[in-house]
Parts: structure tokens; sequence; C-alpha cells
């Protein structure tokens, strides 16, 4: 693997690996790189038929990659690695990259779907919901962390995070000026997504979560989406209940974890 920390490099190397043909799941934008080289956790492995990106955390890495064809040789995967892999139902070439990752010792975890929704700025405020803060920092990753698996919860790093408090990204609900639910949230021109939702399991069924959406979304406008598991029934509720729909997407997530 080589480190990266120019993203002029990256860019050579994605270019030399994007054509006609080209099969990926990496759609990272230039700030979320700009970010990982910054936090020294951006590297790459290159072959012939194909390029893998890869952000390392703590004890394993999410893998992105850029084959030059669907049917490009899959080269081996380091272990403690998680992939998700996008597609439309009618996408054959990334569902058999899929398939091709799990024949090649990945093992398929869940699937996501993809929800979708266009937003106008409506009225809404709840006086226990504001954007986080610098101080809430400790409070808001200990919840963060305690909600999502650290292997499939597309955590960021604690940089990131960090940076995405100071970037005013992050929702926060507060109880007694307790952190007890947090929604993380990025934005692009076109479109806004919600990275993560948590509440403190001891709130749970209160309506926090639904409450954190609504607020988020009273100063919206144009598409808003999030990924959420399909076995997540009341995730996906809470979001559909507030107007989110099935747009086509989906992912399948695999890991290739340590052998005991």
């Amino acid at each position: 693997m080589k480190k990266i920390t120019d993203y002029a490099v990256l860019s050579e190397a994605i270019s030399r690996h994007f054509g006609r043909t080209t099969v990926t799941n990496c759609f990272i934008d230039r700030q979320s790189y700009d970010a990982e080289i910054a936090s020294g956790t951006l590297f790459i492995h290159e072959y012939d038929g194909g390029l893998y990106i890869i952000k390392q955390r703590d004890g394993y890495a999410i893998l992105y990659f850029y084959l030059d064809s669907p049917d490009s040789v899959i080269d081996p995967i380091l272990e403690n690695t998680v992939i998700e892999i996008p597609f439309r139902e009618r996408d054959e070439g990334l569902k058999s990259v899929a398939q091709r990752f799990e024949n090649n010792g990945m093992t398929k975890l869940f699937s996501r779907v993809r929800l979708m929704k266009l937003a106008e700025p409506t009225e809404y405020s709840d006086e226990h919901i504001s954007v986080a803060i610098e101080t809430d920092s400790d409070e808001i990753a200990d919840l963060l962390y305690k909600s999502f698996d650290r292997l499939t919860g597309c955590l960021p790093s604690r940089d990131v995070f960090d940076e995405d408090i100071h970037n005013g990204n992050i929702l926060v609900y507060r109880d007694g000026g307790k952190v007890i639910g947090l929604l993380h949230l990025k934005n692009d021109k076109a479109t806004t997504e919600i990275c993560h939702l948590a509440v403190d399991e001891n709130y749970r069924g209160q309506g926090i979560a639904s409450s954190l959406v609504k607020s988020y979304l009273s100063d919206k406008k144009g598409r808003a989406r999030v990924w959420v598991r399909e076995d997540y029934t009341d995730a996906r509720r809470v979001y559909e209940n507030n107007g989110y729909l099935p747009d086509g997407m989906k992912s399948t997530v695999l890991i290739k974890q340590s052998e005991v």
C-alpha cells in the first residue's frame, strides 16, 4: 500500500483506471479526500486491472475500488476490511463484482437501501435541538460509537468527526444539558445526506429521532438522502414517515475478517 499525502497523486492514479468500462463503488468528494489525507489515513494499492483506495481506521480498513472492467482481476484483500458496493437492480456489472468479492474470501453482512426526498423549507422548532459545539465532542463521539458498529457503521476518524462539528454538520438533542441524540450530515452542492442518526438507548421510543430529522429538513431545499439497513425497520419507518422513499439504489456490505 502507498500512503497518499498529495491529492494530485491520487487523482493521477484514478485517471489511469477510469474509462468507459470502469466499475467502481467510490463516490468520495474532494473535501472528504482532503480530510483523510490530512489525517494520514488514506492509502492506495494499484495493480494490473484495478485500483484500491483504502481508508485506514483503528484495527480495520474501508476499501473502495476502481476496476478497469467488471471482469478485471480481484486482487487479494487484507483481513479486517469492509466494502460496500452500491448498485441498481439492473446493474449486472456491480452485482457480479460483489459476488466475485464473496468468492474471493469476503462475507456478506447485510444490505442497505437508499431513500430520497425533495426537501422544502418548513417551520419546525424544538428547544432541545441545536447545532453541536466543539465542547460536545467527547459526548457525541461516545454516543456515536455506542450506536454504530465500528466495522460497518461508516464511522469517520475522530479528526474528521471533529471537523464536522466545527463545520456545523451535527445536530444534537439535549436533555438537561446531556446529549442524548445526534444527527450527523454531509452537504454537497445539490444534495444533503444523513450519515448517522443516533439516540441514547435509554431515551428511544420518544420521537427524538423523528424530531432530529424534522429539524434537519426544516431549513433544507433540494435533494435529501439517507442509506439505511434493509432489516432496520424502525429506522426506516422514521425516514419514511418524514417523506423519504426508496429511489431504486441498494448496496451490499461485505467483510473479510481475521482468521482465528
